[in-house]
């Protein structure tokens, strides 16, 4: 693990970063890109759909994915599907944060399975996304399965499941 990082350099690293915003739903992606930019997100991509996605992320190359998880053509889970299959995809280590108005255990669960590194409750807060995203990709932290976190928690929880 590397050492714990300035202020000043998680805002350099923050700031460096390119972020694909995924969702179907506009209104979604403009407050995700708001919130993003409030952190100091500087280079932000969205796209709409999974199909737009796949081609989006092998000209893109971001550093991480909010995916949402209902979409139509390709759902998040059917994409993380995608996207991590080595032999399939050519970016299968991706960071992807599952966003999604739906709590059910068996969807953190099944996100986990497929391999999402995160899972945020909409509505998801500036808090949510600095310090579930990033301080844990800016920091290089690592956690563990035994410290992953997989029962309810109120919306917006950056520690709703985690796997980097």
């Amino acid at each position: 693990m590397s050492p714990k990082l300035s202020k000043k350099e998680l805002g350099d690293r923050i700031q460096a970063l390119c972020v694909l915003v995924v969702d179907d739903n506009q209104y979604m992606r403009k407050t995700i890109r708001n919130l993003l930019v409030n952190c100091g997100v500087k280079d932000i991509c969205e796209a709409a759909d999974g199909i737009a996605v796949l081609d989006t992320l092998r000209t893109v190359g971001p550093d991480v994915v909010p995916l949402d998880w209902e979409m139509p053509l390709l759902n998040g889970a059917e994409l993380v599907r995608i996207v991590r299959s080595p032999g399939v995809f050519p970016m299968p280590h991706v960071p992807i944060i599952m966003l999604s108005g739906h709590g059910e255990r068996w969807r953190v669960l099944e996100a986990m399975r497929l391999g999402v590194n995160e899972y945020l409750i909409k509505p998801v807060s500036a808090k949510a996304i600095y310090a579930g995203w990033f301080q844990s990709r800016c920091n290089g932290a690592r956690r563990s399965a035994s410290e992953t976190t997989t029962s309810p928690s109120r919306a917006g929880s950056p520690a709703k499941a985690s796997r980097t």
